[in-house]
């Protein structure tokens, strides 16, 4: 037998083995999940979400069906009233939501869901708020429920640093190596020594971040006092205002991983809450 004869023999096995592998290898059922949720008109509050799929082995596309996820983790299909889809892409995903709408029992083979809302109406969920006070440095704010706090010293013997950091209960406990989740940071450094001046502190120190940044810091303020606010760019992405306060610098920083993410709302808001005393 010849070598072009061998060579054609092994290509129609082969390709006989794998077509006999798609043809019988198990692949995930459709399966109807029972929700607990009747057919009919439906108001939910959850977190906006791409649906995951239903099948994991499959290539992931980078497609999203829209979707909420409950308080009880399930996960339901979107699909709104209006034909452009304008009550569910006004509101960015990992947002707390609540829904308004029809639920349906449907079965989806691609995506994970428990049925699906024809929606009528999306609202944003003002999320209820937790208060932090300082009498030492002088310093109070808000921040959303869902989220913890936590604070720590990270001076030294010569420059004192307290640091407070915010990030979302679901990431609790952080990893103890590595980087952490995004969060928001409230650090509050020793200034008296130095007396360094709220632009030369941003320029010269290595905590500000400033250096990895496009190097442009735009005027603001906080809580009636004189802030500078910029942009940097690490793991995360972030955004930091510092201001003077007392004889201390105080930087308040937020990470996120991209536009969407529910953090930069959480930086804001902090930042929008703190008062100064």
């Amino acid at each position: 037998m010849s070598i072009t004869a061998r060579i054609i023999i092994g290509l129609c096995t082969l390709v006989v083995v794998v077509g006999a592998y798609f043809a019988f290898a198990p692949r995930s059922a459709v399966v109807m999940v029972e929700s607990g949720i009747a057919p009919g008109p439906i108001t939910v509050e959850g977190e906006m979400i791409c649906l995951p799929h239903a099948d994991t082995r499959e290539i992931q596309t980078l497609e999203c069906a829209f979707g909420v996820k409950d308080s009880e983790g399930r996960t339901i299909a979107l699909r709104d009233s209006d034909p452009e889809y304008k009550n569910i892409s006004s509101v960015p995903f990992n947002t707390r939501v609540r829904i308004d709408g029809v639920f349906e029992k449907t079965i989806d083979p691609k995506y994970q869901s428990v049925g699906t809302i024809l929606v009528s109406k999306v609202s944003r969920v003002v999320p209820v708020l937790n208060s932090y006070r300082s009498a030492t440095y002088g310093i109070a704010f808000t921040y959303p429920e869902g989220y913890v706090l936590a604070e720590s010293e990270a001076g030294n013997a010569e420059r004192a640093h307290h640091s407070i950091n915010i990030i979302k209960a679901t990431n609790v406990p952080a990893p103890t190596a590595g980087e952490g989740p995004v969060s928001v940071t409230i650090d509050i450094y020793q200034n008296d020594l130095d007396r360094q001046s709220l632009v030369g502190w941003i320029t010269n120190t290595a905590e500000s971040n400033y250096k990895i940044g496009p190097g442009v810091i735009a005027s603001t303020t906080v809580a009636g006092a004189e802030a500078a606010s910029y942009t940097w760019s690490g793991l995360y992405e972030g955004e930091s205002t510092v201001f003077l306060h007392g004889t201390n610098v105080v930087s308040v920083s937020g990470t996120h991983m991209d536009a969407t993410d529910e953090m930069r709302d959480v930086y804001r808001s902090v930042l929008a809450s703190v008062s100064l005393f």
